[in-house]
């Protein structure tokens, strides 16, 4: 575990790259996984400032989590909220 920070270098000309260290070399029946976290990541860390963290659910319009958005999403069916 660790910050951004911990895992990103930072170039002559200002840009941050992902440097992404191991303790053991990766074996190639887990170069799958490599591919999945490096797909998840994105291929450039995002930029570092010094506002605050914060929280957003991908699931919902205003990015606030709610069970239903969760049920939605695992169950792949859309719920229909009666008023």
């Amino acid at each position: 575990m660790g910050s951004i920070q911990q895992f990103t270098n930072e170039s002559h000309s200002g840009q941050r790259d992902w440097n992404i260290r191991f303790s053991r070399d990766i074996s190639n029946s887990e170069t799958p996984q490599l591919a999945e976290l490096l797909q998840a990541i994105g291929p450039a860390p995002p930029i570092l400032n010094n506002e605050a963290d914060t929280f957003s659910w991908s699931l919902t319009p205003k990015g606030n989590f709610t069970v239903q958005s969760l049920y939605e999403h695992l169950s792949g069916k859309l719920v229909w909220q009666f008023i």
